[in-house]
């Protein structure tokens, strides 16, 4: 018999052992998720196109890439991770490597304000040629970084010029095709004034590269134009005055057959207008002055201009602008190469809404497309619209354009290219709740192969998510959120998680209530039998109740509880019957006192008076809230003049809303006998049984107490309640069962921080000692939200917030394990999530022995608006069993335990103890699964011998069925196990 003990108390210490988080990842309720598309891609000979753009994938912003054919298909079956990790991401550029790979480049920031510049090369299946990551081609970047320029090189490799914000010099780097760079040293160095942007980089058709940028001073500043060598020599250097009027966009810039470089820049003077310069290939001007031509007869600076040579002889300029008629209108402007002169503009549309974002492509035959963007200025809705022109620039589509794209959407930079099949075009679409990638084509003959949106190919759900809380709903967890997904209004929407990880609703979460911008969540409260009971403004105050399979049980918007709005309101349930309590002003409208007001609802009906009933008239108005509610018990802070205190008052009613009997009208204070100048608040209450139990606590320089009050009003713990911890303490998380009360916190002021635990028995005992225990095994710079679950089996689950490094503001969420026994699992706290940024504010859900904690995350990092992308993300971990230990293995003369007698038993055994010196005795019952049954002992006792009888039943008072049981007997040197066998009584 003994072995057969001890072989099933090691397989109960074996199963229970569970260290890490149960999910391999991270499950999403509601993932914020951003999609950025700058214009990053390429063409090939072959006539595909390559796309990059820059989305939020499982959490992580990703560097995506689609290849798409000459007819518009997806080639890649899914869209291509390129590069994940949590870093922030942009400006993603791309280019056409000698060797016939895409080259990719872009930015990542990292801690302490610094950037690294990464590239990858990309075969066309896909492959990621240099490693799983990229290589970082220059690091220690500030993270102000403004601009980059990328050009293939002969050698299957990269030109790179990097430009630095307030710096005056120019990084060149050379890459050859596996991705070294040849330049280490940064040569060349190109510095000119202490402002610089960038405008192009071209090859120069010998393995070397034309350069251009622009100098700024203070006064007017320097556009430069350079040609170099494939060893980084500069042949040459011109500069020029900027014009007058020249805005910050870079100069567009061509290279023709013959080794010409042609540079456009525009200025805003009067007129929006293009300067137009010509150099040699040895850099001598060709034309001088310069050529200047009017592509906007305003001076708005939105004029906007796209260039392309259509042969040797003909240079096509596509701008939207204002013609001279003064209407809005989209214009050709050709200029001959070969004498030197603009020939005569042709307008090809004229609107009056405002034209954008022109595009030009050229296809084999020689004949130009033209696509542009219109924003009907009254409405604010976009059409993408595209124009075919014949190698004469007349128009062979319909005179209005063909459209693109038509709704409601904002469109962004649309995209246009050849392919076989005619026009491809790409753009961003920004609708209501989501931001897609989209595309379009135009049959050679101007028919569209799609509806007026097109067809996307990248979408995700618009706006993030703020915790709000969870509730266990049977074997599931119940997620409430705040979500602005919808034109960023507020709305208040639920989840539901199960224990596999899987999300049991629809992708994304449920709303609730109606279209109000200011929905608010209140409180939630599991119901047994039925789900969750959820209270809730739209605006008005509702109940509502959602089912164990996650549906809204009450019709509508539920049971309306009153048409104002209470700052503050409390919800509880006893038995099936459903309490709610509120603070608000008097009927006489005193401005010095309020009335707590009260409703009960039972079979989903409202049983006290419409818009609920007065319980209390005239609590003074200064500071006045309602704290916390159990059952039929009320409690709410008031001030009491008479001892100058703000203190809980509480009060207990009958079915009918009346003060129970033995209760004055007004209720009574928590507390009495306190000096002047008190303010304890109940930040926590709970039902004991039948019993109220309370956790309340002030300012940091007060102590934290628990206070017991029974349905007649009397105190078993001492007028002023039992002192859990001393000043300093905060950031309460409290729990509470048949058995105890529970409290988990923070204690202590700047950096000598602890996380500590507390229970108290039923009968007022403080489980953990005087000063608790303390749970964090490792120091930390900041704690932060603790959280507390308490499973089933007696055992504890403590979660919370740390910033863990100095060097950086992130926020990491750890956990620790505790035994019902109240010992610490494992060495070290836990690492539940340390992704990047912030994870915080945990919410949990328990369910037997294992929890679910939900908690919000910014691992997702920020969009384009530099607003933080905020999720939320769920995790299991399982509560650690009773640590049972093989009763041989501790030595006999200090265990406590002498005898215990009748065993086996039937209605009670008596379990006799001998103290050797004054010390604490604790005694805890548990089944052969190793579950907590009932916690019997836990006081302090003087020399000598001791009996206490268990009477077979459990922390709830009810009797145990006949089997095997464990009673764990333990002082502060050592521990016993002494089996029990309980008859069926005949």
């Amino acid at each position: 018999m003994r072995n057969s003990l001890i072989i099933m108390l090691l397989i109960l210490g074996s199963s229970v052992l569970s260290a890490e988080p149960l999910w391999q990842q991270d499950v999403p309720v509601r993932e914020s998720k951003d999609l950025r598309f700058n214009g990053c891609s390429v063409q090939d000979n072959g006539g595909s196109v390559f796309l990059g753009w820059i989305q939020t994938t499982n959490g992580e912003p990703c560097i995506m890439g689609q290849r798409f054919d000459a007819e518009g298909s997806e080639i890649w079956p899914q869209a291509l991770v390129i590069k994940a990790e949590s870093k922030e991401k942009s400006d993603p550029k791309v280019a056409l490597s000698a060797d016939g790979c895409y080259l990719l480049a872009w930015l990542e920031e990292y801690e302490n304000g610094i950037s690294k510049f990464f590239m990858q090369k990309l075969t066309m299946a896909g492959g990621l040629l240099w490693g799983y990551s990229g290589l970082v081609v220059m690091e220690n970047l500030e993270t102000g970084i403004a601009d980059y320029l990328l050009l293939p090189n002969s050698e299957g490799g990269a030109y790179l010029i990097v430009k630095q914000d307030g710096s005056p010099r120019l990084y060149a780097l050379k890459l050859d095709s596996s991705g070294n760079n040849l330049w280490p040293d940064g040569y060349p160095t190109i510095t000119a004034q202490n402002t610089l942007s960038l405008s192009a980089l071209l090859p120069d058709g010998e393995g070397g590269f034309f350069f251009f940028f622009k100098g700024y001073a203070q006064t007017g500043g320097t556009n430069y134009a350079e040609r170099y060598a494939p060893t980084g020599y500069r042949y040459w250097r011109n500069s020029f005055p900027r014009l007058a009027g020249e805005d910050t966009s870079p100069h567009q810039v061509l290279i023709t057959s013959d080794q010409k470089v042609i540079e456009l820049a525009k200025s805003v003077d009067g007129n929006a207008s293009l300067e137009l310069r010509m150099f040699s290939f040895e850099g001598n001007q060709i034309f001088e002055p310069p050529l200047m031509h009017t592509i906007s007869y305003s001076n708005s600076a939105a004029a906007e201009y796209q260039a392309r040579l259509v042969n040797d002889s003909l240079l096509v300029i596509f701008s939207v602008g204002v013609s001279p008629t003064g209407s809005n209108a989209a214009t050709i402007h050709p200029f001959s190469l070969t004498t030197g002169q603009f020939l005569p503009s042709i307008v090809i549309s004229t609107n009056e809404a405002e034209l954008s974002c022109p595009d030009v492509d050229l296809d084999m035959a020689g004949k130009l497309y033209c696509q542009w963007l219109e924003t009907e200025l009254s409405s604010g809705s976009t059409i993408v619209k595209a124009q075919k022109l014949s190698a004469g620039l007349q128009a062979v589509w319909p005179v209005t354009g063909v459209v693109m794209y038509s709704g409601s959407s904002m469109v962004s930079v649309p995209l246009a290219f050849t392919v076989g099949i005619g026009l491809l075009s790409f753009f961003q679409e920004s609708a209501a709740k989501s931001v897609s990638l989209t595309k379009q084509i135009a049959t050679s003959d101007g028919y569209t192969l799609f509806p007026g949106t097109g067809s996307s190919f990248a979408s995700i759900l618009m706006g993030s998510a703020t915790l709000l809380a969870s509730q266990a709903l049977g074997t599931r967890i119940c997620v409430f959120f705040y979500d602005n997904r919808d034109t960023n209004r507020n709305r208040l929407y639920y989840q539901i998680v199960d224990q596999d990880g899987s999300v049991h609703l629809e992708t994304d979460g449920i709303p609730i209530g109606g279209f109000y911008p200011l929905a608010r969540y209140i409180s939630s409260i599991p119901l047994p039998g039925y789900g969750i009971a959820l209270l809730y403004q739209d605006p008005q105050t509702y109940l509502q109740v959602i089912d164990l399979d996650g549906n809204l049980l009450l019709p509508g918007a539920g049971i309306l509880i009153t048409e104002s709005r209470p700052s503050g309101m409390k919800l509880s349930a006893l038995g099936s019957d459903i309490y709610l309590g509120w603070l608000e002003n008097t009927v006489n409208g005193n401005p010095g006192s309020k009335r707590l007001m009260g409703q009960r609802v039972a079979n989903w009906q409202l049983q006290w008076e419409g818009g609920g009933k007065q319980l209390v008239d005239n609590i003074p108005t200064l500071n006045a809230r309602i704290n916390a509610s159990a059952g039929n018990y009320y409690v709410w802070y008031r001030f009491f003049s008479s001892v100058n205190s703000f203190i809980p008052c509480v009060l207990k009613v009958n079915e009918n809303g009346n003060p129970d009997a033995g209760w004055v009208p007004d209720g009574i204070p928590a507390v009495s006998g306190v000096n002047n100048s008190i303010f304890y608040d109940a930040v926590y209450a709970s039902l004991m049984g039948a019993d109220l139990v309370m956790v309340m606590a002030g300012n940091s320089s007060y102590s934290i107490h628990a206070q017991k009050i029974t349905p007649e009003g009397d105190f078993p713990w001492g007028t002023t309640g039992i002192q859990v911890s001393g000043p300093n303490a905060h950031g309460l998380s409290c729990h509470s069962d048949a058995a105890r009360l529970s409290l988990f916190y923070i204690y202590g002021q700047g950096t000598e921080r602890f996380l500590r635990l507390q229970a108290l028995s039923s009968d007022g005992i403080l489980l953990f000692g005087d000063d608790g225990l303390q749970v964090n095994a490792i120091p930390r710079l900041e704690f932060r939200n603790p959280v507390l679950s308490n499973c089933d089996n007696g055992s504890y689950i403590a979660v919370w917030a740390a910033r863990m490094r100095e060097s950086t503001e992130e926020i990491d969420l750890l956990y620790r394990k505790i035994s019902s026994l109240g010992e610490l699992i494992g060495d070290n706290d836990g690492i539940l999530c340390n992704r990047a940024r912030l994870q915080d504010n945990p919410r949990i859900g328990t369910i037997g022995n294992e929890t679910l904690i939900c908690w919000m995350d910014h691992r997702a990092g920020f969009n384009e608006n530099n607003e933080i992308l905020s999720s939320i993300y769920v995790q299991k971990l399982s509560g650690e069993g009773s640590e049972i230990i093989d009763e041989s293995s501790v030595p006999f003369p200090e265990l406590p335990l002498l005898t215990c007698y009748p065993n086996p038993f039937v209605n009670m055994v008596n379990l006799k103890f001998k103290t050797e010196l004054e010390e604490k005795v604790s005694i805890i019952i548990y089944n052969i699964k190793g579950q907590r049954i009932r916690h019997l002992l836990s006081s302090e006792y003087l020399y000598g011998c001791y009996a206490i009888v268990w009477d077979g039943r459990d922390d709830k008072g009810y009797p145990v069925s006949s089997g095997i049981y464990f009673a764990w007997i333990s002082n502060s040197r050592a521990k016993q196990v002494i089996k029990l066998v309980r008859l069926r009584a005949s």
